[in-house]
């Protein structure tokens, strides 16, 4: 797989030389076809780290910038969304948890009142 990230890499540079030119269909043909198949396949195989992603990112944002759209770095929002889930779903049990203790105290209470 390594032959694909050296693959990946060129495919950018050409995407980029050919944008750096004023080719930006060319350019943007390159990326949407050639490049983000390779970086699916790559991704399929979890070969996708360190250097090579950081190719997903920039393919991506020239991708962007030749169709005039705002680039969004959605690995990043995804790895955001599950670490903020796992931190509300920790409040949200602990939350739970202190209203169970409390009421069996008050429970446990009442009983020692009643019984005693």
């Amino acid at each position: 797989m390594a032959k694909d990230m050296h693959l990946i890499i060129s495919l950018y540079e050409e995407a980029e030389a050919l944008y750096q030119q004023g080719k930006s269909e060319e350019a943007a043909e390159v990326l949407r076809f050639q490049y983000r198949f390779y970086m699916e396949e790559a991704e399929l195989y979890g070969d996708i780290h360190g250097l090579s992603e950081n190719y997903v990112q920039k393919g991506e944002r020239l991708l962007a910038k030749i169709e005039g759209r705002e680039y969004i770095n959605y690995r990043l929002e995804e790895r955001d969304v599950g670490n903020r889930s796992i931190g509300f779903t920790i409040l949200v049990w602990s939350v739970f948890g202190v209203v169970v203790l409390s009421i069996l105290a008050v429970l446990y209470g009442l009983y020692q009142w009643l019984f005693s």
